[in-house]
């Protein structure tokens, strides 16, 4: 019978995970949700690039060139597309870091 009753506790503590687990799943699905919605809303895309740039390169202790194409009008691109570039972005230069053993980046969007 004890063993029984453990087993029965063990299955409660399982579900229990499980449930606090999908809990946790269901908040951070909102809270990329929300993120994809405002992403950039009240600042231009191209300083939120340029904050990632400068944060990554003074954490690294890397200098960079940076340029931009004025062409691009960010203002019409989704922010999907702007989140994937910020990401890719922010791989890219962690990269770099690791593995190229840089101490310059040139950043061109255009």
């Amino acid at each position: 019978m004890v063993s029984f009753s453990v087993t029965s506790c063990r299955r409660q503590n399982r579900e229990c995970y499980i449930n606090e687990l999908k809990t946790i799943e269901d908040e951070i699905r909102k809270i990329s949700h929300d993120l994809n919605k405002d992403f950039v809303v009240g600042t231009r895309f191209i300083d939120i690039i340029k904050t990632l740039i400068e944060t990554q390169t003074q954490a690294y202790k890397l200098n960079y060139t940076f340029k931009e194409d004025d062409e691009i009008l960010w203002d019409d691109v989704s922010n999907k597309t702007k989140i994937n570039v910020y990401r890719i972005l922010q791989e890219t230069m962690q990269n770099v870091y690791k593995h190229a053993n840089a101490k310059h980046k040139k950043i061109v969007l255009n």
